[in-house]
């Protein structure tokens, strides 16, 4: 299951994809007889039973009974447009560490570096990367995602 949070008329909602396209949580929520929250972080709020009933209105909107957008109409905005603060980890594989101008580590001796990020860092998927004015680089990675909380 995908979910996702994307504007509609200035406002951020929350969706999931269905083999139809993106069905509205909240609307396709009441068009199947349930109450949902408007957010993906109310969402997983609620744990199991809010990830089951995203996988309702995803069921319902497949087999067309819930409307759908398509997916290339909808602007996506980050899933969770504005976490606390994100946990990150440099220098955790080889490669990285390589191309970086270090020497290799072995396997068992690679020690990552935690740091941490502010939400505002978070952009959507298609926005523009704002390069800070003091800066004179830019890397990307990423390897794996975590919601905690």
């Amino acid at each position: 299951m995908k979910l996702v949070t994307y504007v509609v008329e200035g406002t951020d909602r929350a969706g999931v994809v269905s083999e139809r396209g993106i069905a509205d949580l909240q609307h396709g929520a009441g068009a199947i007889g349930k109450d949902a929250p408007d957010s993906v972080i109310e969402l997983l709020r609620l744990g199991d039973d809010g990830l089951a009933l995203a996988s309702e209105v995803e069921a319902a909107a497949s087999a067309g009974r819930v409307p759908t957008i398509p997916d290339g109409d909808a602007v996506l905005r980050p899933v969770l447009p504005e976490p606390q603060t994100i946990y990150l980890l440099a220098g955790n594989y080889q490669d990285h560490i390589t191309e970086s101008g270090a020497s290799p580590v072995e396997k068992d001796k690679i020690t990552p570096r935690p740091f941490i990020k502010p939400g505002s860092s978070v952009i959507g998927s298609g926005d523009p990367i704002m390069i800070p004015p003091d800066s004179d680089t830019l890397d990307y990675e990423i390897e794996i995602a975590a919601v905690i909380g």
